[in-house]
């Protein structure tokens, strides 16, 4: 039997998961993720790869950008290349980008993976 552990996930090969696993996985990465881009944003003022001196994002506006890249909508209210540094697209916003379509594909594969299981299932115990 395979284990891998990171903090509360855990993937064992002979385990089903039920929606309710997949769900809170996906909220709690995605509330890290949340987190980290949040933080940037407010701290940008003072992270590296800012040669133009940009100052830290508002409150709300971190909170508005911050969620709107982890959903994937991207809504944005400023202009990045005059309100965000090199590193918060680099290393915030550009990631977010692959992490939230990516989060994506990965709950597509999972509700297929549902969806066959059911099927097969169905399929062979009847």
């Amino acid at each position: 039997m395979t284990i891998f552990h990171m903090g509360r996930i855990s993937m064992m090969s002979d385990k089903k998961d039920r929606w309710r696993s997949y769900s809170l996985d996906m909220l709690i990465f995605n509330g890290i993720d949340f987190l980290i881009l949040f933080l940037i944003l407010l701290l940008q003022g003072s992270l590296p790869l800012n040669p133009q001196k940009f100052g830290s994002f508002n409150l709300s506006f971190a909170i508005n950008t911050a969620s709107s890249f982890v959903t994937n909508t991207n809504w944005q209210s400023y202009s990045g290349e005059t309100a965000a540094s090199y590193f918060t697209q680099m290393a915030g916003l550009t990631i977010q980008n692959f992490l939230s379509a990516a989060t994506g594909i990965c709950i597509a594969i999972t509700v297929m993976r549902g969806i066959i299981r059911h099927l097969v299932e169905d399929l062979f115990l009847t």
